[in-house]
């Protein structure tokens, strides 16, 4: 129901010529275009941890699509160059495999959250939460001011699309989510499900919150440029980079309940041999 919506979107960013002094709108329809799987990506996780089957091969197989996709469809843009009249078909190119991407994503999440399957049930503490995400507020936001302040004749080239893969990867390396993940783990006990999608809600609190902090810093005379403001209109531009950060601290954070648990698995299975 999200995507499809989004998709209209996607076409006419993808189809809109750049303003004089200003980036192009293509770049937003890439980036929102990968914020769709990596959504679904982050519902596989979400759903599957309270399923009895296994979901590796989908979440795999939908990870490298997410990955693929944007670095692809960047490509046939230029990156966000200015499209020239002679590579009017450029865009609709990238359009195709955006789609063809969620489509594959989504299709990946309809087998996955499967109907009339047995699940258990793994309610979200949005208290722990809450406090979670407090705890990785400051440094999530010191660090996306600082990678948002880079100037962009120094940061990883001209290109504003690149600029933003990079800043998602160092974001996604140093977020703080592996303390907001064991601040909901001691709030109280819990199954492995519950501490997953607790905590995966925590990572998206951090990042919203973050986000919005360096956004008024930005506002602050004497400060940076952030990175919003390269477009026309820069509000959707900011609307679509506060969604794919949210998106990309739920999956950070669900990485980091996953790592714990399977650490947690291995001394129970290491305890219990050597009492065996």
């Amino acid at each position: 129901m999200i995507a499809l919506p989004l998709q209209f979107l996607i076409l006419i960013l993808l189809n809109t010529p750049a303003k004089p002094g200003a980036a192009s709108p293509a770049i937003l329809g890439v980036l929102l275009g990968t914020g769709i799987n990596l959504l679904a990506l982050a519902a596989i996780g979400f759903v599957a941890v309270a399923c009895s089957h296994t979901i590796r091969k989908n979440f795999y197989r939908s990870l490298i699509v997410a990955l693929i996709a944007p670095v692809l469809g960047g490509f046939f843009i230029s990156f966000g160059a200015v499209v020239r009249n002679n590579d009017l078909y450029l865009p609709i190119v990238t359009y195709l495999i955006l789609l063809l991407s969620n489509i594959y994503t989504i299709r990946q999440l309809s087998r996955v959250d499967a109907a009339h399957e047995q699940f258990e049930r793994a309610p979200i503490l949005w208290r722990s939460a809450l406090v979670g995400a407090l705890t990785g507020l400051l440094p999530s936001t010191i660090i996306l001011i600082i990678v948002l302040a880079t100037p962009l004749s120094i940061a990883f080239g001209t290109s504003l699309l690149t600029r933003m893969f990079v800043l998602l990867i160092i974001v996604l390396i140093g977020a703080p989510t592996p303390g907001a993940m064991m601040a909901v783990w001691l709030s109280e006990k819990m199954a492995f499900p519950v501490l997953l999608r607790s905590s995966a809600l925590a990572g998206m609190f951090m990042f919203i919150g973050a986000y919005l902090l360096a956004a008024l810093w930005g506002l602050l005379p004497s400060s940076y440029i952030p990175f919003y403001a390269h477009f026309r209109p820069p509000m959707l531009a900011f609307l679509v980079i506060l969604a794919l950060l949210a998106v990309v601290g739920i999956l950070r954070a669900m990485l980091d309940a996953y790592v714990y648990h399977r650490i947690l698995l291995k001394r129970k299975i290491k305890n219990w041999g050597a009492g065996a």
